[in-house]
């Protein structure tokens, strides 16, 4: 069975050049299976009419992070504290090849609410594109 939570999710992300800082809040669905935390939310991207599904995977033993995204947008993300992972990178735009570095990712239970910061680098074509931070807070709806 599944609980209905608010996901809220701020996103910040920086180039050479420019800061983007973008805040969201969603609702979404959680389950525990076998001591792993599965979210599930749906968002709409600028100038798409369909939604993407997302699904964060919680690993509390690995201190790991998984984010699927099927849809317009589509990606498999993994975030591990010290490790580099490539990942397709999937967009109406094209595809963009790219390794991510997590610096950190922190997951925090607290009572009724999981904490997920992620600290991270993005490459592509062995070059750094951007240096990005992601905060999520899920709370169970009452």
């Amino acid at each position: 069975m599944s609980d209905k939570v608010i996901v809220k999710v701020k996103s910040e992300s920086r180039d050479d050049e420019l800061k983007d800082c973008i805040e969201v809040d969603y609702i979404g669905k959680i389950n525990e299976v076998n001591g792993n935390i599965y979210i599930r939310y749906e968002e709409m991207f600028e100038g798409e009419s369909r939604m993407t599904e997302n699904l964060v995977k919680i690993y509390p033993k690995d201190a790991r992070v998984e984010i699927t995204k099927k849809g317009p947008v589509t990606a498999h993300m993994e975030f591990k504290a010290g490790e580099k992972r490539h990942t397709f990178y999937e967009t109406p735009f094209g595809a963009v090849d790219m390794g991510i570095y997590t610096r950190e990712a922190d997951i925090i239970f607290e009572d009724d609410e999981i904490k997920i910061f992620l600290d991270y680098s993005i490459e592509s074509n062995c070059r750094i594109v951007s240096e990005c931070c992601v905060s999520m807070e899920i709370k169970k709806c009452n």
